[in-house]
């Protein structure tokens, strides 16, 4: 469980967006992989304005210092910081296993003005409770960020795809503010590429593969926004199939952007011809990478 700095900026972004006030629970108590000073690089690139906040002891590690987690969270405009974990081994404040609810008359329930999973939820077996609990810690109009791997192995138990936080907190009338893909060459590198939005209608964007992503290792990070009380959780159906399911014009699109096109039906004649087929992927695949534009944060 960490935040590498691309994490920071995405941070400062939302922060940007809506400011960030109140109080902050990690799940997890979070290691923050750079110094104070990139921190205030990243922040001073970004043109926003840290909350100054008085010298707190940094962590040390034996190739550099870096920032503490309660520090970094008080600068970004939280005066209260927690963090919840299965045990205190990293020094959690709160003592919790979340694959159990949050109990009904606990004071945590709607307490935090944002609740932040960096790489927590691929570690707990029972997801649909961790994500009910996301919710349940949550204050109306308050804010829940994941970000969570979407293909590295043996990592975690699972991996996450966009779909999954869009349909589900969608369901559950929460407002999505972000769903972003971010990409590294390297596990331990700060050179990271962000996918603008992973909510794009093309199908391309919401059936991505490996084969379009040149071997990096990809996360998804989602922002969403508690808009009113929710007395039960409404598990969702994938949003992609439930819209095939209501229109059967988008059924056999030959992986293309829903809709029928004479494209499609060309598409779909070329699949079988072997040689022309094989063309035919390579330029849809060639079409796919055209459609997702990666910046460097």
């Amino acid at each position: 469980m960490g935040i590498p700095l691309s994490q920071a900026r995405l941070l400062i972004r939302e922060s940007k967006r809506r400011p960030f006030e109140g109080s902050v629970l990690q799940l997890g108590k979070q290691l923050l992989s750079f110094t104070e000073k990139e921190f205030r690089h990243v922040a001073a690139e970004e043109k926003y304005r840290l909350t100054e906040v008085p010298e707190s002891v940094q962590v040390q590690n034996p190739l550099k210092e870096w920032m503490d987690d309660v520090r970094f969270f008080r600068m970004l405009g939280f005066p209260s910081v927690d963090s919840l974990d299965i045990n205190d081994f990293e020094g959690a404040t709160i003592l919790h296993d979340l694959n159990s609810p949050i109990p009904s008359d606990s004071i945590l329930r709607g307490k935090f003005d944002l609740v932040f999973d960096g790489g927590t939820m691929e570690h707990v077996f029972h997801t649909p409770n961790f994500l009910a609990n996301c919710i349940d810690l949550t204050k109306i109009w308050g804010r829940i960020v994941h970000s969570v791997p979407m293909d590295m192995v043996n990592h975690g138990f699972y991996n996450f795809s966009p779909t999954l936080f869009e349909d589900f907190y969608a369901v559950n009338h929460f407002e999505i503010n972000s769903l972003l893909v971010w990409k590294k060459y390297h596990y331990q590198s700060d050179d990271s590429r962000l996918c603008t939005d992973a909510r794009g209608d093309s199908q391309f964007i919401r059936s991505l593969h490996a084969g379009l992503f040149n071997g990096a290792s990809h996360n998804v990070t989602a922002i969403v926004t508690k808009t009113e009380e929710i007395s039960s959780v409404t598990i969702p159906m994938q949003g992609y199939y439930q819209r095939l399911f209501e229109n059967a014009d988008l059924v056999n699109s030959a992986g293309l952007t829903g809709g029928a096109s004479r494209l499609k039906g060309v598409y779909q004649s070329l699949l079988g011809v072997p040689a022309l087929g094989s063309l035919a992927k390579y330029m849809r695949n060639m079409y796919a990478r055209s459609l997702i534009h990666w910046e460097t944060i």
